[in-house]
This record gives C-alpha cells, sequence and structure tokens, in this order.
C-alpha cells in the first residue's frame, strides 16, 4: 500500500503531475482537458489531493460544461 504525504498543500500549478491514481504521471492540465471532473471529485474525496479554491471551482465548472457536450 501506498504512503502518502499526509501535510496537503492545495494545488495551484496546472504542471503538477499527479502520483497516484488513474491518472498517475499525467499533469494537472491533461487530466483537466481529458475529465475535469474526476478532478474536482478528487478534490472532494481524496484526502492528500486538494486544489486551490479558484482550480476547485473551475473544475467543477468544466465539468459541468463537458456533460452539456
Amino acid at each position: 500500500m501506498e504512503k502518502h504525504n499526509t501535510t496537503t498543500i492545495p494545488i495551484n500549478d496546472l504542471s503538477h503531475r499527479l502520483t497516484s491514481g488513474r491518472y498517475k504521471g499525467c499533469t494537472i492540465a491533461e487530466v483537466w482537458r481529458k475529465n475535469p471532473s474526476y478532478l474536482f471529485w478528487a478534490h472532494k474525496n481524496v484526502k492528500f489531493f486538494k486544489l486551490t479554491d479558484d482550480l476547485a471551482a473551475k473544475a467543477a465548472d468544466d465539468a459541468i460544461h463537458k456533460l452539456g457536450d
């Protein structure tokens, strides 16, 4: 089982690479283009993954718009 840093610093850099999960190795920007709802889900549900409030709001908004496409 992987251990994760328990200190959570909100991510505000779209070039940040994910270190675990479905999109391990991808940048925030890459995941954003593919599946913004995943980022919002991870922000709300994964203890060690947090976006800044601005990025979380944009991810939620983009996820809603993508559903309408």
